[in-house]
């Protein structure tokens, strides 16, 4: 194992640099492209209507309408209406797309499915294990595909062997209680069910005054819930009664709803107006939708255009993902395409907050079970982890602050580094075809060492959300980093204990001063005068920096050792975790250089940490070369004053070579997938 490594090299220069040019003027290489996994993804199609099959970037649909997901989370069945076909992306497979039936013509012919044609499609429901109902728009019919037998049938004919036409059905869903599936029609005033074991139709619901127009529908287990076409209440449709009309219950609200899905025990809707997407039960909350630049995706945003826009009489497609909470996919938005978001309560979230609470992501709500083909990383730190402020209008006038994003309402989460980091990371294997997605989580706690609580939190965070690697930003120290050992009891492991003792403060302080390392470190500080001990008993503790610039080599090397004892310890910890594959978790110090006025040499700092991880025996990744290199490109990178953060530009800086290094070093799995010949440049 490798200890101390410098980040540094012409091969750097080489990647950032000529990588481009390489990739698009050089015609002996193909693409391989995977898709893009973010908050916000393409799933497939493009902005042109069309007929394509194929690679996901290179698929084309012409108004994509109800969507419906198998119930393994790996097959995303699409109503593409204008095309007359249901077509189905192959999620595991870099999403695939493929034709599963419907030959383009404006038919409703049954048989095989490479033969069976539809006349616009607009609505789907999957039925388990290998079935999916549907909509025909143009005969108002339903239809099956059954994949097992590979054949498309007509559902509910009458006693006459004569296909029933359904009227103008909005939504249509599957109950698997009682093997039925239920359909809005606005223009009846009526909720219908039809019996897939008797094919026969019944009204469930009609001219009901709280839903008289009913028209997005979802089934969540045994429960119904429905939207009105005007009104604004949802309700849950009461089903297991022998009740003329069933009793209704008021669970949420939305405005002019067109489609409902349910996850993680939350309601979705998509809408119509300013507010396209949005949870309507149990509380209503508009969701905002996180970019790459640090920016929410709003419709009231006047310098962008709108990222959905629906209107009240577009059929669209919502489902959402069994296997990751929060993710919704989307169709019927304004273009051919399919998308994916994800909901992690981006506006809620947003502002450079401090986080306090102990065994808690300083992040967004990222859903504890890890999504297939994901690597997560952990990055742990301080305030320098979580703060990103920008420039603000006006900065060069007398009186303005540069650094007024550090009060939290400029400092947007995105543009940290550890979610510049997940974007480049995502964006990297798509253009290298790497089918591997990264996940970039975050736990800091601003003003608190970060050595000590890392101890104690990083192993319970790691497990609980399953970490591949887990990495420690590590900068300039404060006083807290080495006196915590004089305030806090210690633990059995000979470190501070995670909380405070109110007794053991109350202690004289000759009392508190621990055997051992602490006690020798003490008492040769104070010997060489860098401790003062007042008459009262109290303690001035100088700052690190003040220590380690004015140090001999047996001070350092008592900053070394309280410093490094916890690390040490971590590492240890870490060396026999494993994830839930079984893997070993990566673990390593991650070095930046970070100007702190009345530091000591950014030298010193680099030296200390260098030695630091060479005695405790831990991976370093030391960026203090290339940083130095592109830090005046990337100007300003760090704040004027305050605490020094790293600006949002820094952080773009720090994540660009993290992008870069970490597969460099193998750290995190990169190995592009077969080149599948798709496209040459």
């Amino acid at each position: 194992m490798s200890r101390g490594i410098k980040a540094f090299g012409p091969a750097l220069f080489s990647r950032l640099h000529l990588g481009w040019l390489f990739l698009f003027f050089s015609a002996a290489p193909a693409f391989s492209l995977t898709p893009m996994e973010w908050f916000n993804s393409l799933v497939a199609g493009s902005d042109d209507p069309g007929f394509r099959d194929g690679p996901f970037y290179r698929a084309q649909f012409d108004h994509p309408a109800g969507l419906a997901l198998d119930a393994a989370g790996g097959r995303l069945f699409v109503a593409d209406a204008n095309n007359h076909r249901i077509r189905v992306v192959y999620l595991n497979e870099q999403n695939r797309v493929e034709t599963l039936a419907g030959t383009g013509q404006p038919l409703e012919t049954d048989g095989p499915l490479e033969k069976a044609s539809f006349g616009m499609p607009t609505a789907l429901a999957w039925i388990p294990p290998d079935r999916l109902a549907v909509y025909d728009d143009g005969s108002r019919r339903l239809r099956m595909v059954d994949l097992g037998k590979k054949a498309v049938t007509t559902l509910g004919v009458d006693n006459k062997g004569q296909a029933v036409t359904v009227g103008a059905l909005w939504s249509l869903v599957y109950r698997a209680q009682d093997d039925s599936l239920y359909f809005s029609l606005p223009a009846a005033h009526s909720i219908q069910k039809l019996d897939l074991k008797t094919q026969t139709f019944s009204t469930l619901l009609a001219n009901e005054e709280r839903l008289p127009a009913p028209k997005a529908l979802c089934a969540v287990g045994n429960k119904l819930y429905a939207a009105d076409q005007d009104g604004s209440a949802i309700y849950e449709v009461g089903l297991d009664t022998a009740a003329q009309q069933p009793p209704l219950a008021k669970v949420g609200k939305g405005r002019q709803v067109l489609a409902l899905a349910e996850s993680n025990g939350l309601l979705y809707a998509l809408q119509a107006g300013d507010e396209p997407l949005a949870q309507v039960a149990p509380a209503y909350r508009p969701v905002s939708l996180a970019t790459a630049w640090g920016l929410l995706l709003e419709n009231q945003n006047p310098g962008a255009p709108p990222f959905f826009q629906l209107n009240a009489f577009q059929q669209a497609g919502l489902a959402s993902s069994p296997l990751e909470p929060g993710k919704l996919f989307i169709a019927g938005h304004g273009v051919n395409q399919i998308v994916s978001v994800k909901d992690y309560h981006f506006d809620t979230t947003w502002g450079a907050r401090s986080v306090t609470e102990m065994g808690v992501l300083s992040d967004f709500t990222y859903p504890e079970a890890k999504p297939p083909k994901t690597f997560r990383i952990l990055v742990v730190g301080n305030s320098r982890a979580i703060t990103a402020p920008v420039l603000v209008p006006g900065a060069g006038e007398k009186g303005s602050r540069v650094d007024a994003g550090a009060q939290g309402e400029l400092s947007l989460r995105t543009n940290t580094f550890p979610k510049q980091l997940e974007f480049l990371l995502n964006e990297k294997a798509s253009l290298e075809g790497v089918d591997r997605h990264f996940e970039v989580l975050t736990l800091a706690h601003p003003g608190q060492p970060t050595h000590f609580f890392a101890y104690y939190e990083v192993p319970v965070i790691a497990r609980k959300y399953d970490a591949d690697l887990v990495f420690i930003l590590v900068s300039p120290l404060k006083e807290q980093d080495y006196a915590e050992y004089f305030l806090r009891p210690l633990t059995p492991e000979g470190i501070p204990s995670p909380t405070i003792d109110p007794e053991f403060l109350l202690k004289p302080f000759s009392k508190r001063i621990p055997d051992g390392a602490p006690r020798r470190f003490f008492e040769h500080c104070r010997q060489q005068g860098l401790i003062q001990v007042q008459d009262s008993g109290a303690v001035g503790f100088p700052f690190f920096d003040g220590l380690l610039r004015a140090a001999d080599r047996e001070t350092r090397d008592g900053l070394i050792e309280l410093t490094g004892r916890p690390l040490g310890l971590l590492a240890r910890k870490m060396e026999g975790t494993k994830n839930a594959g079984g893997a070993a978790v990566k673990f390593f110090l991650c070095y930046t250089p970070a100007f702190d006025n009345g530091s000591a040499p950014l030298a010193d700092y680099e030296s200390f940490w260098v030695d630091l991880c060479a005695r405790e025996k831990i991976d370093l990744l030391d960026l203090t070369d290339p940083y130095t290199a592109l830090e005046t490109s990337f100007y300003p990178a760090s704040e004027a004053c305050c605490h020094n953060h790293y600006t949002a530009y820094g952080n773009y800086l720090i994540a660009t070579l993290l992008s870069y290094y970490l597969p460099e070093k193998k750290w995190i799995p990169f190995e592009p997938a077969q080149n599948r010949g798709e496209r040459t440049p």
